[in-house]
């Protein structure tokens, strides 16, 4: 144990240096707004908001520049290119945050237009504030957004009919007469701050370049003295060519500035947004945060550029020799900023010597670099913290071994000194001090894990947490527990009233010491304080109320923390599409008896569910939210079934834990909150498990037999797709029921298993032939119909990503559970060693059920990993308390003993030992063990807090109520189709066709109404009715090409389309052409409806 804290102790040493020497750390800055002010439209309150500003430039300026913040998500647009945009940050939960971006290149002489489109996803009116900078000279002119600038938030005055591109609206020549001007905000929210420092905008790029002459290479060199406390340094450079950069002999940076000949997606830059712009010639600036690559007194800087690529030629720079510009800003805690330019300074060549990189003395007696002009306009501005194919950037090795080396060497020294030199004549042996001391360095391992979670927060002020002031508080704990392990051995030594060393037990399992229940290793053992005592009278309920809330409180804690986070505000989402299934399905059981669609199609899947729904909104109506309370009920009474699973396979801190993070988890507070079956197939896949295994342990009662088999037949109904479980049951029952008595497995010779197996059979079997004989005939054959159960190897990747490399999936989206699953991997590894069977059952039911569910189901999700969840958090509690077990036996390894007979002799981790203690000896055990007490407490509750909190990061994108009471932003995650009905409601007229680009029934739901479809790949969903093709669920009529579109199109005259305006609509337009006389009428920040007619 003693090697593991070091080991540790080293890691997290080295983690932390190389993050705060070698990598350079988010910093928040203040932009300048100038006169700026936060403005929306006047009066409208729709989702989506359009701004506009025209300036007119007499002449091109040196540079320009747009801060900008909005409220939610923003696209930036100048004379129609495409700037930039917040989307990707925003999803990810990096928000609020102000940009800058350069604008230089789309500017031209004459009218400009600079245009917002800004859409809330979190029903509020949209907001935007933008600071437009002019840099001429050493002057910069801003321009703030104000009353000057117009706004609209009708899609009509943005969209004109036969408008050829939906982005004429960002253009000079788009005639905005008729928009309104902006209105000021009468309390305006907290500007955000930049992630960039905004001086490398405000300064305009030098026009004269360096070059070494006409060679294919160029090699340039620099010194410069870097004074004592700096607060950042920032390199801006533009090249001709490929650009290597080494600070102060290691290769940082490799930049590739030159023209490409391709479009450019400019979210290859910027970020991830899909939206491509057209191709800008020039060539690109890189710039790089370099504060933590210099140090005080004298730096080198070393570029080498090569000459131009082919391509160049393509875009007319061919003529382009190996030159650059490149210039260093740095600041100081006072706020004082410097530049270091390439007029002065440098040396260059056009071949290298021998430790160029380094600045050595043949280097420095260079020539000057000749002075030339800049060989071609820098267009686009890149900013360091994303990620492009132009930039590399290698890690030193050499360097990262020395900062590692330095480190180890620091721990290991400290930890010895103060072993060999302070602690030693406080032990027997040196090995006891050893063993000890390691112990100071946990609380600080912790500590910087809980510190590493939170930095997953973008709302810690930044940097975070890699900065001298967290340094000196890890050094500070550090130094804390040292001082309380001497305080420890100071006090034990007086009051064994020794002269010389003391002695300590080792850390073994002693001979006498008696297991706790077979060995399993508990963190906690009832005592007498929790054993529910007898009462007798008209008191004892409340005794025993009593009695029981003071062992499970934090259960009651736990409850009253969840029930506002799945509860609150349930209408705040509008329905999708799997919901409105549920939805429609007991709408047909309420209406016919059985789960008929309004196409008449025989849903059978989650049966059981459906009923229970059409029970619910028999009794409760269907408004407001009212169908997902169903959900929320079951998701609250999935935690207290979990802590007595838990309580039952493991004991009561482990199932304590495991329902923390139940009650905590983000898949829990989406799902729980949704009118589907996943929530109902948990809870009883939940019940279903722990009835198996108290059926097997409790064979007397026979009855336990049938209840769990018809959990298990009520589990299938209520979610097909937990078939997955049925193996990993079907092997953990057999394996846990074997005896010495019986060559097989003890089950198999009960007529009530077998009794109960048939009747699951028969449950099965009769839903499987109904979903088997009720669909009508395929139509066709496509993507949609792969088979849902073969053996398949495709799902590995996903689930890999999905466990452990959440941030691979959905843009960052996805919760980060990688502690969670490697915890529940652990824990599953451990069990096999384990002597408690309780134990090694739950372990084979969640591994088998995995394995099941990535080699045997075709479909991939997390939600169907979700019925397993409360094993998964079971066994990654498990791994904890282990760990936890650990320390503290090792923890109490150190306490020192009395040597006088009848002394105390501690409790080992689980085992009890059989000498008795008195009361004196006891008493001076706890007073010793009080210091290791402070340390151990201290690492669980922050390895406890380090595992809650990191799956629950950032909090804007965690949970509603979280969002609100804090009062951080949040968004709703399904389009706003609620808010394209009610514009429908509207304006739609008797007889007018809809025709939905949008899943069919979602369209039904909020609008009323849809005729048509356009089905691409949804063979597995259509059927035939009166000889037409409609697609299940709505009824709607299918068009399958563009004949059937362009028939429904000469037969009606006014034809409404509803487009989620995203990757539906990216689908249909591959296949299908629409007509110009279709335009936008209403856009949502997730939905649009083009419409033709009068």
């Amino acid at each position: 144990m003693a090697w593991i804290c070091l080991a540790l102790a080293c890691l997290g040493a080295s983690w932390f240096a190389y993050q705060s020497v070698l990598v350079p750390q988010p910093e928040h800055f203040s932009p300048e707004w100038a006169s700026a002010r936060w403005i929306q439209t006047a009066g409208g309150t729709a989702p989506v908001a359009y701004f506009r500003y025209t300036m007119n430039l007499n002449d091109s300026p040196d540079s320009a520049f747009v801060t900008i913040a909005a409220n939610q998500v923003f696209k930036l647009y100048v004379d129609g290119a495409y700037i930039g945009s917040n989307y990707t940050d925003f999803v990810q939960g990096r928000f609020p945050r102000a940009y800058i971006y350069d604008i230089t290149s789309p500017l031209q002489v004459g009218a400009n237009v600079v245009a917002v489109r800004v859409a809330n996803v979190d029903e509020q009116a949209p907001s935007v504030k933008v600071n437009i900078g002019i840099v001429r000279g050493n002057s910069i002119y801003n321009l703030g957004s104000g009353s000057n600038w117009s706004a609209a938030f009708q899609s009509t005055d943005v969209y004109p009919r036969y408008a050829t591109q939906v982005t004429n609206w960002t253009s000079a020549t788009f005639d905005a007469s008729s928009w309104p001007p902006a209105q000021g905000m009468a309390i305006e929210p907290v500007s955000p701050m930049l992630n960039v420092n905004p001086l490398l905008y405000e300064r305009r790029i030098a026009a004269r370049w360096v070059s070494a002459g006409l060679g294919h290479d160029a090699y340039f060199v620099t010194q410069f003295s870097v004074p004592l406390g700096i607060t950042g340094a920032w390199l801006r450079l533009a090249a001709s060519g490929i650009a290597h950069i080494y600070i102060n002999g290691h290769l940082f940076i490799i930049w590739n500035g030159q023209a490409d000949v391709r479009d450019q997606n400019l979210a290859d830059y910027l970020g991830n947004n899909v939206t491509t712009v057209e191709y800008r010639a020039g060539l690109m600036l890189g710039m790089y945060d370099i504060g933590s690559y210099l140090q005080p007194g004298m730096n080198t800087i070393a570029i080498h550029v090569l000459s131009p690529g082919v391509s160049a030629d393509q875009v007319g720079l061919g003529s382009l020799t190996s030159a650059m510009s490149t210039d260093v800003l740095i600041s100081d805690f006072m706020g004082h900023s410097s530049w270091l330019t390439t007029e002065s300074g440098w040396h260059a060549s056009g071949k290298p010597v021998s430790g160029w990189e380094d600045g050595n003395s043949l280097a420095l007696n260079w020539a000057s670099p000749f002075q030339v002009g800049r060989p071609g306009a820098v267009r686009t501005l890149y900013l360091p913290e994303n990620t492009t194919p132009r930039d590399q950037e290698p890690l030193p090795l050499l360097l990262s071994l020395q900062v590692i080396f330095v480190s180890i060497v620091c721990v290991i020294g400290s930890w010895l000194v103060m072993s060999l030199f302070v602690m030693r004549r406080y032990y027997h042996t040196r090995v006891a001090t050893l063993e000890t001391m390691s112990m100071a360095y946990v609380p600080a391992v912790t500590l910087e894990c809980l510190l590493i979670a939170l930095s997953r927060e973008p709302q810690m002020p930044q940097p975070f947490p890699y900065t001298m002031f967290w340094a000196m508080l890890l050094v500070a704990v550090i130094g804390f527990g040292y001082l309380v392990l001497w305080l420890h051995a100071r006090k034990a030594q007086k009051q064994q009233g020794l002269n010389g060393p003391i002695r300590t037990t080792a850390f073994t399992f002693p001979e006498n010491a008696t297991p706790l229940r077979d060995g399993l290793p508990r963190l906690y053992r009832r005592s007498s304080q929790e054993a529910m005592p007898a009462f007798d009278g008209h008191l004892s309920l409340r005794l025993r109320l009593w009695a029981w809330l003071r062992i499970h409180w934090m259960l009651i804690f736990l409850m009253f923390l969840a029930i506002p986070m799945v509860g609150y505000q349930l209408n705040y989402e509008p329905y999708w599409q799997d919901e409105l299934s549920s939805y429609n399905a007991a709408l047909g059981i309420l209406a016919h008896g059985l789960p008929f669609f309004p196409s008449g199609f025989l849903y059978t899947k989650a049966e059981l569910y459906s009923y229970l729904l059409a029970l619910w909104i028999h009794l409760f109506g269907d408004q407001q939210g009212v169908l997902r309370f169903l959900s929320v009920i079951e998701y609250l009474l999935s935690l207290p079934l979990l802590y007595k699973a838990g309580r039952y396979f493991f004991d009561r801190r482990v199932a304590l834990l495991a329902t923390a993070m139940l009650a905590f988890s983000p898949f829990s507070l989406i799902w729980g909150r949704q009118v589907r079956m996943y929530e109902q197939a948990q809870l009883l896949t939940l019940l279903t498990v722990f009835l198996f295994y108290k059926a097997l342990e409790e064979r007397q009662k026979v009855y336990l037999v049938y209840l769990a088999a018809a959990c298990l037949a009520v589990d299938y109904l209520s979610h097909e797709e937990i078939f997955i479980i049925l193996p990993a049951l079907l092997l953990c029952i057999l394996l846990a029921s074997g005896d010495d008595q019986h060559r097989l497995p003890s089950v198999l010779y009960q007529k009530h298993w077998w009794i109960a197996a048939m009747l699951c059979a028969t449950v099965i079997g009769l839903q499987l032939l109904a979903a088997k004989f009720t669909p009508p005939p395929v139509l066709g054959t496509d993507s949609s119909q792969r088979p849902f159960v073969q053996f398949t190897t495709d799902n590995i990747p996903y689930y890999i990503d999905l466990l452990f490399f959440p941030q691979a999936l959905g843009h960052g989206t996805y919760p980060f559970i990688t502690i969670n699953s490697i915890l529940a991997a652990a824990g599953c590894i451990c069990a096999r060693r384990a002597t408690d069977k309780r134990i090694r059952y739950c372990a084979l039911f969640l591994v088998v059920s995995l394995l099941t569910l990535i080699f045997a189901f075709t479909m991939q999700a997390d939600r169907y990993v979700y019925p397993l969840l409360p094993f998964f958090y079971l066994m990654g509690a498990y791994m904890l308390g282990l760990m936890f077990r650990g320390l503290r036996s090792f923890a109490r390894s150190r306490i020192v003993r009395r040597e006088q007979d009848g002394a105390t002799r501690p409790a080992f981790g689980g085992y009890l030992l059989a000498s008795t203690t008195t009361a004196t000896s006891a008493t001076s055990a706890t007073n010793q063990s009080r210091p290791i007490g402070i340390i151990t407490s201290c690492t669980v509750g922050l390895v406890v807090a380090s595992v809650l909190v990191t799956p629950i990061l950032p909090l804007s994108n965690y949970n509603l109520f979280v969002s609100r009471v804090v009062g951080f932003s949040y968004h709703r995650h399904y389009p706003d189709y609620d808010a394209v009905g009610q514009y429908m409601r509207q304006h739609m007229r008797q007889g007018d066709i809809v025709i939905s680009v949008s899943p069919a029934i979602s369209v039904r739901y909020y609008t009323g109404h849809v005729d048509y479809f356009f089905s691409i790949d949804r063979a597995l969903y259509l059927q035939e009715r009166d000889g037409h093709i409609i697609e299940k669920a709505s009824s709607a009529q299918a068009l399958l090409n563009q004949d059937d579109f362009q028939a429904v199109l000469s037969k009606y005259s006014r034809v409404w389309i509803i487009s989620d305006n995203g990757l539906y609509q990216a689908a249909v337009i591959q296949r299908f052409s629409f007509p110009p006389d279709f335009h936008i009428v209403f856009e949502g920040y997730g939905s649009a409806v083009y419409f033709r007619g009068s």
